[in-house]
């Protein structure tokens, strides 16, 4: 699956779906003052984005935060702009 992340065929699809998606904020705008429509279209985009290029997804401990009865950092790894 990740040889289709580097074809022209997935670039072109996300040029053009968020491009349908701008079009649609844009008209939107004029007519809805409400805010929390434009970030649920934000968080589709978004979503949309991420699951399309198919991310690995990795759970290294499967307790519950709030049972560890323990203090912890959640950090991310940014090692790529994808991540940020």
């Amino acid at each position: 699956m990740s040889k289709f992340l580097f074809t022209p065929f997935f670039y072109i699809f996300l040029i053009i779906f968020t491009v349908f998606i701008c079009l649609i904020v844009y008209f939107f705008n004029l007519f809805v003052k409400d805010k929390k429509f434009f970030y649920k279209i934000g968080r589709f985009w978004g979503k949309v984005v991420m699951l399309s290029t198919f991310p690995k997804i990795e759970v290294i401990n499967k307790c519950p935060p709030e049972k560890m009865n323990k203090n912890y950092i959640i950090m991310a790894n940014h090692q790529s702009a994808f991540d940020i």
